[in-house]
């Protein structure tokens, strides 16, 4: 009806008069006589202070939010409920006999074939192992990642020993990673231990600097070795499969 509409209308700036004084003159006064009413009543609304007549902006209605120093230093709390995921004992034990078979493997064909830093044995494989061994089912254990990531790093490695002169290792060093880190991000190959290789590749020994791209060899063959070891192992034990994919 026309009271309720009237009143829907008009709510907003009449606060102080409610739905049955509005039906009540529409009932005992003329048409005309409500209307001169509620333009009156919009007249003296008009009339309060500025702060009451201004309609506040959205951004006003919601808390005030956090500085970007605040939301930075936030992060470091980490997220809530989050934590290392835990191994049971059979896992522990299962392993660390892995990384022993993996590792005790390019070993024994590193000193039995030559006794130099390069031949099978680099240091990142050890970090390889953790990963093959410990945690078969992430994706930076794969073997795509991780032979994969081990040739491209070693690649960097080896241009950034080869192309930045010898008296400056400190650029050498992390041009190498970062160069590394692009390229297994850009063919989905990131295995985190490979940074290593970059790293050893490009301020390596004086030995290792020599072997120059024949280093690619060792880096390989002893990657792959690690994955088939990790194969063969991971898949006898019934809870376990690796790889995921190639």
């Amino acid at each position: 009806n026309v009271a309720t509409v009237l009143y829907m209308f008009t709510k907003p700036f009449t606060a102080s008069m409610d739905y049955h004084t509005l039906l009540n003159s529409l009932h005992h006064t003329k048409r005309h006589t409500l209307v001169s009413a509620v333009s009156s009543r919009l007249w003296f609304s008009s009339q309060s202070t500025e702060e009451n007549r201004k309609v506040k902006p959205l951004n006003d209605l919601t808390p005030p939010s956090q500085s970007e120093l605040e939301i930075y230093f936030n992060k470091f709390n980490g997220i809530e409920g989050k934590s290392s995921p835990s191994a049971t004992p059979t896992e522990v034990a299962i392993a660390g006999v892995g990384s022993f078979i993996g590792i005790g493997t390019l070993s024994l064909l590193h000193f039995g074939i030559a006794t130099i830093d390069a031949t099978m044995i680099v240091g990142s494989f050890g970090a390889s192992s953790v990963l093959i061994f410990g945690a078969p089912i992430a994706p930076f254990s794969q073997p795509r990642n991780v032979i994969g990531g081990h040739v491209l790093s070693a690649f960097c490695g080896i241009c950034a020993n080869q192309f930045i002169p010898l008296d400056m290792p400190f650029i050498a060093g992390p041009v190498a990673v970062s160069l590394a880190t692009m390229m297994m991000m850009a063919t989905r190959t990131v295995h985190p231990p490979a940074g290593g290789t970059a790293l050893l590749a490009a301020v390596g020994s004086a030995h290792i600097s020599s072997l120059g791209f024949y280093f690619l060899v060792p880096t390989a063959v002893g990657s792959s070795i690690l994955v088939a070891v990790g194969a063969l192992y991971n898949n006898l034990h019934k809870n376990r499969q690796y790889p995921q994919y190639w």
